[in-house]
C-alpha cells in the first residue's frame, strides 16, 4: 500500500480500530466543504487526553512511531506534531483558535475513503485554526486560497 490515499486509509483505520478520538483538518477538511484544494497531506487533530493518549500511543506502534508517554507531556506544551509516521501524515495534538473538546461536538461526521466513519472539523473551526485560509484578493465571499 504505497500510495497517498492507501497510506492515509491506514492510517485512519488505525487510529479508529484503536478507539482513538480524532478529527480531521487542514486540506482535507478545505476540500470536504467544497473549497478548490488538493490536499497535499492529511492532517488529523488528535485528543490530547488521559484515556487517548495510550490509545494513539498503541496504534502508532504497527507504524515504528516513537510518542512521549501522556505523563511525559505538560498541558503547557507546544502540540506536538508527530511527522515520523509519514511525511504525508500529521498528528496534531492542538490547533490554532480552537480546543479539542470545542471542536469535537460540531465537528462533521463523514465517510472516509467510502467505507470508514470520521469527523472532519467544523467550516467554521476550519478557518478559525487557520487550517483554512481564506482568499485575501477576493471578496468576502468564503472563497479560499492556497
Amino acid at each position: 500500500m504505497n500510495t497517498r490515499q492507501g497510506i492515509w486509509t491506514l492510517v485512519v483505520r488505525t487510529l479508529l480500530d484503536a478507539g482513538v478520538r480524532f478529527l480531521i483538518v487542514g486540506g482535507w477538511a478545505r476540500e470536504f466543504y467544497g473549497h478548490e484544494h488538493q490536499a497535499g497531506d492529511l492532517d488529523l487533530f488528535v485528543e490530547f487526553s488521559a484515556e487517548n493518549w495510550p490509545k494513539l500511543r498503541m496504534a502508532l506502534q504497527q507504524f515504528n512511531v516513537s510518542v512521549p508517554s501522556y505523563e511525559e507531556l505538560s498541558p503547557r506544551s507546544n502540540p506536538i506534531r508527530i511527522q515520523d509516521l509519514n511525511p504525508d501524515v500529521d498528528l496534531l495534538t492542538g490547533i490554532k483558535g480552537v480546543s479539542f473538546d470545542e471542536a469535537w461536538p460540531e465537528g462533521v461526521e463523514t465517510t472516509f475513503d467510502a467505507c470508514l466513519r470520521v469527523r472532519v472539523l467544523s467550516e467554521a473551526h476550519v478557518f478559525l485554526s487557520g487550517r483554512g485560509r481564506r482568499c485575501t484578493s477576493c471578496p468576502d465571499d468564503g472563497a479560499l486560497g492556497d
